[in-house]
């Protein structure tokens, strides 16, 4: 049995995959940068503040619907608060609701903060993502994971990763185009369209933030996944102050 890497995952276990990912733990290829520590003494965000800042529906482009929040899911973990948001692709809303039917991927938003106990901790953290991240830099050809029920599909594709600032948060952006693939070596379900995602993660002090976004290239102008990870940083960022 195939494990479905669309509605599904996207739902629930690319969510679930992403967000035990996310907790637990430019250029393609190389030596990873070492994540830039702040020289000043930032402000310690308590979890309160972090999840108040967490972006509704309405914060991110094209959102259409709350899919998981933390606290609230079984894999929660009591220093991190999250949000998984759908998008609509931006074309005619009749269009939206057959390619809703048709494709095995939602356009999709997931924000997660974290708060540490040391500034070295969430450095840790984000040198982790992006260790992450790194198997999916340059031409990539990941293959497929078994899984308690049927797989994960492996991803062929190319991405690059770069180091970032948004409003002195400091970290990487890594950004690939992919398909996926399955066991037998094919490409995976019925629509075999590129996806975009975009992984952000930065530090400030003892706070990290990650956004991962991923979009079906077809609807979308090329970069979509950058921009939409990068704005919903900025406002992220704002609302916390």
């Amino acid at each position: 049995m195939m494990m479905n890497r669309g509605k599904v995952s996207v739902r629930r276990v690319l969510l679930i995959v992403s967000a035990l990912v996310l907790v637990g733990c430019g250029s393609g290829g190389g030596e990873p940068a070492a994540t830039p520590t702040p020289s000043e003494s930032p402000r310690v965000y308590t979890l309160d503040e972090l999840q108040a800042a967490l972006p509704g529906v309405d914060d991110v482009p094209t959102g259409s619907m709350q899919t998981i929040s933390c606290p609230g899911e079984d894999w929660c973990v009591d220093n991190n608060v999250s949000v998984g948001i759908d998008m609509n692709p931006p074309i005619d809303p009749v269009d939206a609701e057959r390619v809703g039917h048709e494709t095995d991927v939602n356009d999709s938003a997931y924000v997660d903060a974290w708060t540490f106990a040391n500034v070295t901790a969430a450095a840790d953290k984000v040198d982790e993502d992006r260790s992450d991240a790194q198997p999916f830099t340059g031409d990539f050809d990941v293959k497929p994971e078994t899984a308690k029920i049927g797989f994960v599909p492996g991803e062929r594709g190319s991405g690059t990763i770069e180091d970032v600032s948004v409003a002195g948060w400091d970290g990487f952006s890594a950004s690939r185009t992919s398909r996926w693939v399955s066991p037998d070596d094919s490409v995976t379900f019925e629509n075999d369209d590129d996806i975009e995602t975009t992984v952000l993660t930065v530090v400030r002090g003892s706070s990290v933030l990650s956004v991962r976004v991923t979009v079906k290239a077809e609807y979308r102008e090329a970069g979509a996944a950058e921009v939409i990870a990068r704005q919903v940083a900025e406002e992220y960022i704002a609302r916390l102050g």
